[in-house]
């Protein structure tokens, strides 16, 4: 049987256990990041972009997504919470195909999200063509009813977005899967 004392201790060791956990897991929400991380090049994935926290305390008005080069299929989700706003690079291949790529996508919050509060946004895309370990970056400003946060910092050889203050979400390309047509 366990003494009273014994089951302090276990309370205790589990509490400071639990904090430095959720202390490890702390600096990575204070960022936007993207889901799944990882995904097979060539792929049509659902990206999640998603936050929990304002600009220093300010609620989020805005989050506009960067589509980088080579991100040719660009289709933002519906979200009732969002109004969403498409824009077009226009590029020499435009005037060839009449069709400019998405360069943007803005999505304005209809209701300000209160600083501490989590929300997401999704954007299906084709990843491009590319190599396994190849990182496709997403930079993102996220503006706020006061200042913005830029999350458009990209990791130089041999850094990590850990080294950064504020890095761009990015997805990892895996592997095309075999039969999938990618």
């Amino acid at each position: 049987m366990f003494e009273l004392s014994s089951i302090r201790r276990l309370l205790v060791t589990a509490g400071v256990a639990g904090s430095l956990a959720l202390g490890a897991v702390l600096p990575a929400s204070a960022h936007v990041v993207v889901s799944p991380s990882s995904t097979a090049a060539g792929s049509y994935s659902l990206l999640t972009f998603s936050f929990g926290h304002g600009c220093d305390g300010s609620a989020t008005t805005e989050l506009a997504i960067q589509i980088p080069e080579g991100v040719e299929i660009v289709r933002p989700a519906i979200d009732a919470l969002w109004s969403i706003e498409t824009v077009s690079a226009e590029t020499d291949a435009t005037a060839e195909s009449g069709h400019a790529p998405i360069s943007e996508v803005v999505f304005t919050a209809n209701e300000p999200v209160p600083d501490g509060y989590y929300a997401s946004v999704q954007i299906q895309v084709q990843l491009p063509d590319g190599n396994e370990g190849d990182a496709i970056a997403f930079p993102v400003i996220q503006t706020c009813e006061t200042g913005e946060s830029a999350w458009i910092q990209i990791p130089d050889d041999g850094q990590s977005a850990d080294d950064l203050d504020t890095p761009a979400p990015v997805v990892t390309l895996s592997a095309a899967v075999e039969g999938s047509g990618h």
